[in-house]
């Protein structure tokens, strides 16, 4: 009996086991967790800014994933901007708006490889409530609102918390104002007006207070103006102008008095102590050399005579008449010439000029004799040009002249006739500068037109020998020979002539 009764409590608790494992499981899949129930939660616009769904599983191994409904479905969610701790028992929800509003929450939990759900939760997005309150009060009263007494301008505000934890917020305006007016009252010297209780007779500004019942007061804020019975002034005009006082028009320097009725109707004087201003003179005289240049009132002048321009002075703004007596002092001739004015290289020049005061020369040429004498003499070896300048009558004369260098040229002398006879005295043909034309040709003919001798270039040396036929070599005899002689310089010059060969 002992040992069956053993069996029958082992196979009670085996049962009793089984059934609790079953009632878990069936509890876990029919979302009937016994320790928590997820619940809905309010998100505030207002500024709170945040706040957050709450789940736990008494399990440590518990894997979280937190799911939101897109409207096709319940999907998971991630960790960004709107939500965090989505792999979490808290999902913290921030910076959301009102298309949140009803969104649906669960969370979904895996133990031990099997996934289960939470319940559904809601999330609500709510909007503060706001009430706004205006008001006017006049100055020095009060308003009473919200259990608090007003008495500034200004704006204010109240909270009260909801019971969905967001905020009721009310604002109440309050203008602060009394009615003011402003005015301006002119009297006339002597006359009075009655202004913060007294008659007054001063300027300036006054302040009246008008009491009116159930009406806030109103403030009267007057300027008051005295006008004077007598008014002194000074002005002035120029010579030549007028201004009209005392009944007429005025060109003398005075006192003269007006008397008329404003038109605020108060009788007044005016005195008015009139000045003349003269206008200003003055004389420029000036004196300028031939081809110069002076410029007055903005003209440029060069021709003798008087001038005359107005301007305004700067002591008194009056009329300034400046005279201008220009005079033109005339150039005298210093009669520059060069003599000779065109020389060949090697040869010199005199220069000259009028002695009419002292002088200076400048030129590139460094042979001048002297740069500040009246006749100076150069050699110059190119053309060159000379330039003086003479003070005379108070002015600088300046003159020029361009003295021109022309190549020397060479003079080619031939002699009528040489003798040969080997006495060492005019044995060759010798003609003088020969040697400067270095491709001369010359050919010598006797008087039958037979070519006797001929040379390029010619040294001077032929005395007097055929140097053509079968008698090359042999002494010509004594007589007249022709010779035609082409220097082949640059101006192609060709000489003809004649030659006596004495024996």
């Amino acid at each position: 009996m002992r040992i069956k009764f053993i069996l029958l409590f082992a196979a009670l608790s085996i049962i009793l086991v089984n059934n609790n494992v079953l009632s878990k499981t069936i509890e876990h899949s029919n979302n009937k967790h016994p320790k928590y129930v997820l619940t809905d939660q309010y998100y505030c616009i207002d500024g709170n800014a945040y706040t957050e769904f709450h789940y736990e599983v008494n399990d440590i191994s518990t894997v979280y994933q937190w799911q939101a409904d897109n409207g096709s479905g319940f999907v998971d969610l991630v960790n960004d901007i709107n939500f965090s701790g989505v792999n979490t028992q808290n999902l913290g929800i921030s910076f959301i708006d009102m298309s949140y509003d009803g969104l649906k929450i669960r969370c979904k939990y895996t133990i031990g490889g099997v996934d289960d759900y939470s319940n559904t939760a809601y999330l609500w997005v709510r909007e503060p409530f706001l009430e706004e309150t205006s008001t006017e009060i006049c100055m020095g009263g009060t308003y009473t609102w919200r259990g608090n007494d007003y008495s500034n301008a200004g704006t204010y505000y109240d909270s009260l918390v909801s019971v969905s934890g967001c905020d009721s917020i009310y604002k109440l305006t309050i203008t602060q104002y009394n009615i003011t007016k402003n005015d301006t009252i002119v009297i006339c010297e002597g006359d009075s007006a009655f202004l913060q209780n007294a008659w007054q007779t001063q300027f300036g500004d006054y302040t009246d207070t008008i009491v009116v019942a159930n009406q806030c007061d109103t403030i009267v804020y007057t300027y008051l103006y005295v006008e004077t019975s007598s008014i002194f002034d000074h002005i002035s005009i120029c010579e030549g102008e007028s201004v009209f006082l005392d009944g007429q028009w005025q060109t003398e320097s005075g006192m003269y008095i007006d008397n008329y009725v404003s038109a605020n109707g108060c009788n007044i004087q005016k005195r008015t102590y009139l000045v003349v201003k003269a206008k200003s003179y003055s004389t420029v005289n000036k004196t300028i050399c031939e081809g110069e240049t002076y410029y007055f009132n903005g003209e440029a002048l060069n021709t003798q005579g008087q001038y005359e321009y107005t301007t305004t002075s700067l002591i008194n703004g009056c009329d300034s008449v400046v005279t201008l007596n220009l005079n033109v002092t005339e150039l005298p001739n210093i009669n520059l010439t060069s003599t000779p004015q065109t020389i060949e290289e090697g040869n010199s020049i005199q220069l000259n000029i009028y002695d009419l005061g002292p002088c200076n020369w400048t030129t590139t040429d460094t042979t001048i004799s002297c740069t500040n004498c009246i006749n100076p003499t150069a050699s110059p070896t190119q053309t060159t040009t000379y330039s003086v300048s003479v003070y005379a009558n108070g002015c600088i004369v300046k003159d020029s002249v361009t003295v021109t260098v022309i190549e020397k040229k060479i003079v080619i002398d031939i002699p009528e006739g040489f003798s040969p006879n080997k006495d060492g005295i005019n044995d060759n043909f010798e003609i003088k500068n020969i040697e400067m034309f270095e491709t001369n040709e010359i050919k010598i003919f006797n008087r039958w037109g037979h070519k006797v001798f001929s040379a390029k270039p010619y040294v001077n040396n032929w005395r007097g020998t055929n140097f053509f036929g079968i008698s090359i070599g042999e002494d010509l005899p004594e007589g007249t020979y022709f010779y035609i002689l082409e220097l082949n310089d640059s101006d192609n010059q060709i000489i003809k002539g004649s030659v006596y060969l004495k024996r």
